[in-house]
């Protein structure tokens, strides 16, 4: 793997999971719950430490000095609340952060922004992917806070500022790694992208809430079984 500055890794595992019924960070994805595949990522990266944005009801089994659990004190603002709460422990320059709800983002993707920089957010033509990305620790979490003391939470709008600002830079999603960022919304969302169920077409629609996310896109996911046998 290609040497890089030293950084931190975010895995933001706190959302409170309304509509997907359970909580989604300890849904069984092929055998395994889903925040220890995305623990599994952020660590082949090679951060020098992990922090896991929680809410104060999971309880993750962690055996890992590399690891630690900050409960988010702002829980009903969304992503901006727990990247916050953990960019205030980190003494890192950079960190990059994964959401736990993208289990389709691939290492390499990740490797990729790594490699490119401090301050760098995926976007499509329309919108920012901030929960796959890299950000510049103390001067994104100096924005965010200041962004939220005048009441503005949506990271989308944040992101805009970042770059105003030159803290940030983006990086375009192609369509062939539009895919990485499918995020569960529902258990039905669970089912629909496990790439082992069938051979057929499945439409699955994304949705970003006000958080930081507007973006109703309908990706076609189709499977070939034999490809996985």
């Amino acid at each position: 793997m290609t040497d890089i500055a030293p950084f931190d890794a975010i895995l933001l595992a706190g959302g409170k999971s309304t509509r997907f019924g359970s909580d989604k960070a300890f849904a069984d994805w092929r055998g395994q719950l889903l925040y220890e595949r995305q623990l599994e990522k952020l660590r082949s990266l090679g951060a020098e430490h992990i922090w896991i944005s929680a809410n104060r009801d999971q309880e993750f089994r962690i055996d890992d000095p590399g690891v630690s659990i900050v409960v988010d004190d702002k829980p009903e603002i969304g992503p901006a609340g727990g990247l916050i709460s953990v960019l205030g422990k980190s003494s890192a320059e950079r960190v990059v952060v994964l959401g736990v709800d993208l289990p389709l983002m691939e290492v390499a993707f990740l490797q990729s922004l790594l490699e490119a920089g401090t301050g760098i957010v995926p976007k499509t033509r329309e919108f920012w992917e901030p929960l796959a990305a890299v950000y510049p620790a103390r001067s994104f979490r100096e924005l965010l806070e200041e962004a939220l003391s005048r009441g503005e939470r949506k990271l989308q709008h944040i992101l805009d500022e970042a770059k105003e600002n030159g803290l940030i830079s983006e990086r375009l999603v192609t369509d062939s790694e539009k895919l990485f960022f499918t995020n569960l919304n529902s258990a039905r969302d669970l089912s629909a992208i496990d790439p082992n169920r069938s051979d057929h077409g499945i439409q699955l629609r994304r949705f970003r809430l006000d958080s930081g996310f507007a973006m109703p896109t309908i990706l076609l996911l189709r499977r070939n079984r034999s490809k996985c046998k």
